[in-house]
């Protein structure tokens, strides 16, 4: 559902959950010159907060982290981390640079 999501937005997809020694990437995506990592978060249920409520603190790290890393890949380009909600009934809300890459 992201992934034709950003698709339908022109973006190119280049890895879906690509695994590094510090955690997954769900989805590396290009938007023009532009490196995105993407968040996905997916649920029917707020049990446990809204699927972007659960990008936390400690998510957040992660991902400036996992950042760091796609950089060095990608030396040359500019990188920004979104998240992507995907609610239950296939609403898709598209946050763009929700967390600030260092």
């Amino acid at each position: 559902m992201a992934t034709n999501y950003l698709l339908s937005r022109s973006y190119q997809i280049l890895a879906r959950n690509k695994t590094y020694g510090i955690g997954e990437v769900d989805i590396i995506a290009k938007d023009g010159d532009v490196i995105v990592l993407v968040e996905v978060k997916a649920g029917s249920t707020t049990k446990y907060g809204l699927p972007l409520e659960r990008v936390d603190r400690r998510k957040q790290a992660k991902l400036r982290k996992l950042a760091a890393r796609v950089s060095q890949e990608y030396p040359d380009s500019c990188l920004r981390i979104d998240v992507i909600d995907v609610a239950g009934d296939g609403q898709v809300a598209h946050i763009i640079s929700a967390v600030e890459a260092e």
